[in-house]
């Protein structure tokens, strides 16, 4: 298990990641003192990660989903023309479920 100064693990962290995700240990020194310690992720820490992630991603699309609709939904209540016979008259829902009957 190598042991590695704070400016040197900063200064090359790149190839101290590689080295951790080749299942080495390194621990970080300050003033000679070890303070930290990168390892490998475990497998099943993987996953769970990996797990979390993918039902976050689902979550956020699934609020844009429904955006989506609420919007679409809206547009329709706002916009709702009806033809009533022999005149052309356009109707207009208001806030609080009301009919605007004037054109």
């Amino acid at each position: 298990m190598p042991e590695v100064g704070a400016f040197e693990a900063k200064t090359h962290l790149s190839a101290l990641l590689d080295d951790v995700a080749a299942g080495e240990t390194v621990t970080i020194t300050k003033r000679g003192s070890p303070v930290a310690r990168l390892v490998p992720i475990d497998d099943r820490e993987q996953r769970a990660a990996d797990d979390r992630r993918r039902a976050r991603e689902a979550g956020d699309a699934l609020r844009a989903l429904r955006a989506r609709s609420a919007a679409r939904r809206s547009r329709k209540s706002w916009n709702c023309a009806t033809r009533v016979t022999g005149e052309r008259t356009r109707r207009r829902l208001l806030p609080g479920g009301s009919v605007d009957p004037g054109g």
